[in-house]
Parts: C-alpha cells; sequence; structure tokens
C-alpha cells in the first residue's frame, strides 16, 4: 500500500472535516459510496456536514476509504491543522498512533 503524508486537517467553514494529502489524488473516490468527497480545486478530501457522526467519526472514515484506494494517509511533524479543537486534534493525534503501531 503506497503511503502519503496529511500536509493539512481543518473544519471549512461548512463544518466539514477534510484532509489534504501531500501528493496523492483521490478523483474516484466517489466510487466507494461513501460520502467522502474529493475537491480537486482544493486538493482535498472531505466529509459532508457532519449529522449523526462527529468530526472524529469521520476523519477516521476518510483515512479508513483513502486506505480502501491503497493510500495510507499519515501524520507528519509538519502536517497543518486548523480550526480543529485542540480536544479533536489530540484524539486524532493518538489514534494515528494506534494505526502505526
Amino acid at each position: 500500500m503506497e503511503r502519503d503524508y496529511i500536509n493539512k486537517i481543518g473544519i471549512d467553514e461548512q463544518g466539514r472535516i477534510y484532509i489534504t494529502p501531500a501528493t496523492k489524488t483521490f478523483p474516484y473516490i466517489y466510487l466507494e459510496a461513501a460520502e467522502i468527497h474529493w475537491d480537486p480545486d482544493l486538493s482535498r478530501l472531505h466529509s459532508p456536514t457532519p449529522r449523526e457522526w462527529t468530526h472524529f467519526d469521520w476523519f477516521c472514515h476518510i483515512v479508513g476509504i483513502a486506505a480502501e484506494q491503497s493510500c495510507e494517509l499519515i501524520l507528519s511533524t509538519n502536517t497543518e491543522w486548523s480550526n480543529v479543537p485542540d480536544e479533536l486534534r489530540t484524539k486524532i493525534e493518538n489514534w494515528m498512533k494506534t494505526r502505526l503501531a
């Protein structure tokens, strides 16, 4: 499986969590029929506006669906965070560590 660093994680003005991969693109992610979308203009994956699921649930889902497309998304020391509450950031960082263990 290919690996790609996550350049940025954020929550946009519509309340959607997004992940910007360093190099990988996902133009066919919609084929997974998992409500994850690729924004080609911003080069990022994003969730719908959360309804029943939390931002954390959607983040985990995005990472899982990217893996279905043969790409393991991983954090780096250079990952930028935008509009992500500290509690959510800590939860994401801890979850990502357990995935690599």
